[in-house]
């Protein structure tokens, strides 16, 4: 609850600046967040790179032994590399976690433009509000609840919906979503703020819990 405190005072002076410096803020933030991806995507990879060295081994000694493949990769046939190998994608998979809690979207200009920019070239990439709202729709997933946030609380307290074509077509580009007035209006709107960096900053047992304690009536939100 400290460390939540300390974050949204640190964040309070940019509900009142203008539109061109929270853009110019939210980019700024980005190329952090895209180095901070960068590094989780080198970690990931490594992970990936060890996973297959321990099947390759596995494969290789229980060809040697004539057992079943799984008795090795399960740990009953004993192999002091395979563990080795284990416990380094253990340590990598920790550190991993730890870059992916420490990646937090200060306001919703910086959310969006960073998931604009962090997959364009993959097969994950976000072009238009068409992909935004799939990306946005995995059961209990924290982007789903950044989503189902907004739209909820433009449904109760402002005169247009994130979710809805009639105010943000499907195939609106993304890059046109973050300088919205409306999104940018979002920022500088104390109330919604307040709540946004409540669940964005949510620390649970001295770590960060990014909208763990999120409650909504929708069917995506356990």
């Amino acid at each position: 609850m400290i460390e939540s405190m300390m974050q949204s005072k640190k964040y309070k002076r940019l509900e009142k600046l203008d539109k061109d410096t929270i853009l110019r803020d939210a980019k700024e933030e980005v190329e952090d967040l895209l180095e901070m991806f960068e590094r989780w995507s080198k970690l990931n990879d490594k992970a990936s790179e060890i996973e297959d060295e321990v099947f390759s081994e596995a494969v290789k000694i229980a060809t040697e032994k004539k057992v079943d493949i799984s008795q090795v990769t399960e740990g009953g046939v004993k192999s002091e590399k395979i563990g080795g190998l284990k416990k380094e994608k253990k340590e990598l998979e920790e550190e991993k976690k730890s870059v992916g809690r420490n990646m937090k979207f200060k306001n919703p200009v910086v959310w969006i433009m960073y998931k604009r920019k962090a997959y364009i070239g993959t097969n994950d990439e976000m072009r238009d509000m068409k992909d935004f709202r799939e990306h946005c729709e995995v059961p209990d997933g924290i982007c789903t609840a950044r989503y189902i946030f907004i739209k909820e609380y433009c449904e109760s307290n402002l005169d247009w919906n994130i979710d809805k074509n009639e105010d943000f077509e499907s195939g609106m580009d993304l890059g046109g979503l973050w300088e919205d007035d409306r999104i940018v209006s979002l920022v500088q709107n104390d109330d919604f703020m307040e709540e946004w960096r409540r669940h964005e900053f949510n620390m649970e047992n001295g770590r960060p819990a990014k909208w763990a304690e999120f409650d909504s009536n929708s069917e995506l939100i356990n």
